[in-house]
């Protein structure tokens, strides 16, 4: 279950990393420049604001069809392929798109093409990237590597949300340009990133075409059927639908309440930058602690801090309290990933990710769902209390939960005899 041997360099020389962390950093920047330019071009172009939901609708959608399959596929063929080639096509798509816009001949069709690719590479990147983490660095670097992953997040939702909108601003093409940039040099980068390989099953049998579907759904059932994580996964599953819940409904209060759109999203930033603080603790702080300890401290901070936020219509305070909790999440992140790598078969750690992104995928549609319902519904104070009691489910899930209680970082094959060294 280890990745790379015991005599592996650390993560600071370790070439293959450092070039897979800074691909998937350009991957991320421009995912978030796509999500903020790709609304305002839809309205741009349509005069439609329905447009623009109708293109986030379709390309979390296709994730989420999309997501078992790509897990199979990061399962079954080699993993640094699927990365070059996901990225090369998003490269070309917003090129295209730029390149249209350019020559003021863009479309709401060209950008509903490129929505759809956006959503494919994305789900197609997302378990080939988790399963290919082991692979190049050791067991005991996985929290370390998980943790940097966080910050690359953090900054790439940052950077990406302002880069994109200042792009924008200068000229429509601009932004789908600088992508297909940032695309090109992480397809560079990714083809100099080597990652050995894995132990797929041989595509070349003939009965693959009759096993398809129970391998389809192998990382499904593998997550359904393991007790630790399956519960680890349940509660970060809650603890992002309730948080997009309360996320949302903070939004619409605010904008109700007539504070103006960029203190909220300053005070909204104030996440990113509270996970950054946190991405550089967390590795450290989930190799002392116990995994228990870990999520439920992560999970009761969440749920005892976010009503701080229906009592006060002090935006700095509320700024502080979306700091400490962004710096809370990359700890429960690091060790909920770190173990669900460990504790996976290399040739079923894709399609395990890709479970797991499908759940999470479904609790980031229905959260802000949620949140714009309790808005509608109730009034503004009860609405965010109501979306704080939905943060308690995850946390008294792990309180009460034996399996979580009782597991201290031991294999299932080691049978309790033997610690896994992360």
């Amino acid at each position: 279950m280890s990745g790379r041997s015991a005599t592996a360099v650390p993560l600071s020389r370790n070439r293959d990393f450092q070039l897979l962390w800074l691909a998937q950093t350009g991957s991320e920047l421009s995912q978030h420049v796509f999500l903020i330019a790709y609304p305002l071009l839809a309205v741009a172009l349509t005069d439609l604001p329905i447009a623009a939901g109708l293109l986030g609708f379709l390309a979390t959608g296709v994730q989420l069809a999309f997501g078992l399959p790509a897990g199979l596929l990061a399962d079954r063929y080699d993993r640094r392929l699927i990365l070059v080639l996901a990225s090369a096509v998003r490269a070309l798509a917003h090129g295209s798109l730029a390149v249209a816009l350019w020559l003021d001949a863009g479309s709401y069709l060209h950008l509903l093409v490129v929505a759809i690719v956006e959503g494919l590479a994305l789900a197609a990147i997302f378990p080939a990237e988790e399963a290919a983490l082991p692979q190049v660095v050791t067991t005991g670097q996985l929290p370390d590597a998980i943790a940097l992953n966080t910050a690359r997040s953090s900054v790439g939702q940052m950077g990406g949300n302002s880069l994109g909108g200042v792009l924008y601003g200068l000229t429509r093409a601009l932004p789908f340009a600088a992508n297909a940039v940032l695309q090109l040099l992480a397809t560079l980068a990714l083809l100099f990133v080597r990652i050995p390989r894995h132990h797929g099953r041989d595509t070349s049998s003939v009965d693959s075409a009759r096993r398809f579907w129970p391998e389809l759904t192998g990382g499904l059932r593998w997550l359904l059927r393991h007790p630790t994580l399956r519960v680890i996964t349940a509660c970060g599953v809650l603890v992002n639908l309730g948080f997009g819940a309360f996320l949302t409904a903070f939004i619409l209060i605010a904008n109700a309440a007539g504070v103006p759109s960029g203190q909220v999203g300053v005070v909204v930033a104030m996440l990113g930058g509270g996970a950054l603080v946190g991405a550089l603790l967390a590795g450290r702080l989930q190799r002392v602690l116990r995994p228990y300890v870990s999520i439920s401290a992560v999970l009761w901070g969440a749920a005892l801090l976010t009503p701080l936020l229906a009592l006060t219509s002090n935006m700095v305070v509320a700024g502080v309290v979306f700091a400490l909790v962004g710096a809370l999440v990359p700890l429960a992140n690091t060790t909920i990933i770190t173990y669900q790598l460990v504790l996976t078969p290399d040739g079923l750690r894709g399609r395990v990710s890709a479970a797991v992104g499908v759940f999470d995928n479904v609790a980031a549609a229905l959260g802000p769902l949620v949140g714009s319902v309790l808005v509608q519904f109730t009034p503004g104070r009860t609405a965010l209390f109501g979306c704080a009691a939905l943060l308690l489910v995850p946390a008294v899930l792990a309180a009460l939960n034996r399996t979580l209680r009782r597991f201290s970082g031991h294999t299932e094959e080691d049978d309790g005899k033997g610690e896994v060294t992360v």
